[in-house]
């Protein structure tokens, strides 16, 4: 099966990436922050299964929220201390 799955990875790419790449450059600003956020809860979820499968503990919804509030925080720094102060 892993032939399969990463020939289901290619076909899904060469869909995916020429489309986000589309709403990214000529899509209104809200539906590039949706495209943006989307593509990051991907990313974080990719992230989570790989440490997962190698027996590290994730973050779970702590980290897709924090991810997020990454995004929209207008001051990265200001949510980069407020991770560090709810880690304490």
């Amino acid at each position: 099966r892993p032939g399969r799955q990463r020939m289901t990875r290619i076909l899904t790419a060469l869909v995916l990436v020429p489309a986000v790449i589309g709403i990214l450059f000529y899509a209104p600003p809200p539906a590039f922050f949706a495209t943006v956020a989307l593509v990051a809860i991907l990313c974080y979820r990719e992230y989570a299964d790989l440490v997962a499968r190698h027996g590290a503990s994730t973050f779970g919804p702590v980290g897709y929220a924090a991810g997020l509030l990454l995004l929209v925080t207008p001051d990265p720094a200001l949510a980069l201390g407020l991770f560090a102060l709810l880690g304490m």
